[in-house]
Parts: C-alpha cells; structure tokens; sequence
C-alpha cells in the first residue's frame, strides 16, 4: 500500500478529508447553530492540500503515476463516484422528508449535506485502499 508514492499519498489525503467531515459532523450534530464559516475554509483547504500534494507527488516521482492508476484503481475510482452519487441522492431524500415534516430547518439541511458530498467518494477509495483495491 505504501509501496507507491502517489498512491500512499492518495490514501492519506482521502483519510484527511473524510476524518475532517467525520468531525465537522459530530460538530454540526452536536452543537448545532453557530458560524460554520471556518469549516467551510477547513474542508476546502484539506481537498485541495490533498489533490496539491498527490500533483506534487506525481511531478516528484512520474514514474510512480502508471503503477498508481492501475485498472483496479481506475475501477475502484469510477466506483467511488456511483457511490458518493447514490449515497448523495439517498440524503437528499431522507433530508427533503425531514424539511418537509419540520423536523428540520433547510439551512441546517444543507449543511447536512456538505458531508456526504465531500467525503462518500473518499471514504469509498479509502475502503477500496485498506481493502487492496486501490493502493
């Protein structure tokens, strides 16, 4: 797993963003209410270090490129957006019940949504990389 540069690098910038949306949604579950402007410059600047350093990696060590885009990576990569798009459309729905019944105010539901969108696709190549799938 650790053999290749850019894929260890994917491994731990995929870790980094889905344990930065695990805490922000303890954060927003727990203590609701509150300015989330912070987060908002927090999850951003984890993706984007994440995909600075994996570009790093790969301008580093070119050679490390074709071994890290392997057809099961590949596969595993294409699988991790069908997962984040249903998990995504699920929370939609069960968050668009919740408005609706008034269970839930829709500013707060958006935020809700933020840690699906941001972190499904992570946390599936993270699986897919613990599992040996994409590593």
């Amino acid at each position: 797993m650790f053999d290749n540069p850019l894929s260890a690098t994917r491994l731990l910038a995929n870790a980094a963003l889905v344990a930065v949306m695990l805490v922000f949604g303890i954060r927003a579950m727990f203590f609701p209410g509150g300015d989330l402007t912070p987060w908002v410059w927090i999850i951003g600047g984890v993706g984007i270090g994440g995909a600075l350093a994996q570009f790093a990696v790969s301008v580093l060590a070119p050679r490390a490129i074709r071994p890290a885009w392997d057809e099961q990576v590949v596969r595993s990569h294409a699988g991790s957006h069908a997962f984040g798009y249903w998990m995504t459309l699920a929370t939609f729905l069960a968050l668009f019940v919740a408005t609706q019944a008034g269970w839930l105010p829709a500013e707060a539901a958006f935020y809700w949504l933020a840690p699906v969108l941001a972190a499904a696709p992570s946390l599936y190549m993270l699986g897919a990389s613990l599992a040996g799938r994409a590593g």
